[in-house]
């Protein structure tokens, strides 16, 4: 079975590279900032936080108090962990990074079902599944309930392989001082055309429970 590739990490950097990179320089010093900083880098469920995510599941004033209040926690633990990566090598830093992801995620998953009401929690569901991009189809219920085969699934790693090529030069473009203004709406253009052709390598069944998993289109990013 083909390796699950972290795809949702690579996308999530960039689009956190290319949109708040002002954000990180103003955040150093501004607690409200810093915690939205270090939200985006985490992912995940954890888009929960945007505001527009928040509008679009017409969150109470009670549930986003909630959610506030269980910030604190996810934001403390997040910065303890990168402060003790500083001096690793990248790739080091980041197996570490997306181990925390995970385990933050599996941690927060459960409160946000107690938090939200059914209807919100599926619709939250199919926000997320959009935010991960191609990679989504990696997910092992995902490939399960679309019955994917061996054939599909190397045709999609070779899919998502290419976008994290395509991706990655943006990547050091904007960490090396690019205009984010004008490197973000093309990042997403390329997300979207990968997500596109994943969608063709389907069969129309698998394509309609997908699009129904996903439901309505909303831009997470």
């Amino acid at each position: 079975m083909a390796k699950r590739i972290p795809v949702r990490y690579l996308i999530s950097l960039c689009l956190l590279v290319v949109g708040a990179t002002a954000l990180a320089v103003i955040a150093k010093g501004q607690d409200a900032e810093t915690r939205m900083h270090l939200m985006h880098d985490l992912g995940g469920p954890f888009i929960v936080y945007r505001d527009p995510v928040q509008s679009e599941l017409k969150l109470t004033g009670a549930q986003k108090q909630k959610l506030l209040d269980k910030q604190t926690e996810y934001v403390h633990e997040t910065e303890m962990v990168e402060g003790t990566l500083k001096d690793k090598q990248p790739e080091e830093r980041e197996q570490a990074m997306q181990s925390h992801r995970q385990q933050s995620a599996q941690k927060f998953w459960p409160i946000l079902k107690e938090i939200l009401k059914p209807d919100q929690f599926t619709r939250f569901q199919q926000l997320e599944l959009q935010h991960e991009g191609p990679g989504g189809v990696f997910r092992p219920e995902i490939q399960q309930s679309l019955k994917i085969t061996d054939e599909q699934r190397r045709q999609f790693i070779s899919v998502v392989q290419d976008l994290q090529q395509t991706i990655k030069p943006m990547i050091e473009r904007a960490q090396s001082g690019g205009n984010p203004e004008e490197i973000r709406p093309r990042v997403i253009k390329i997300i979207e055309a990968h997500e596109a052709t994943i969608e063709t390598l389907m069969s129309a069944s698998q394509r309609k429970q997908w699009l129904a998993m996903r439901g309505k289109p909303f831009n997470t990013l």
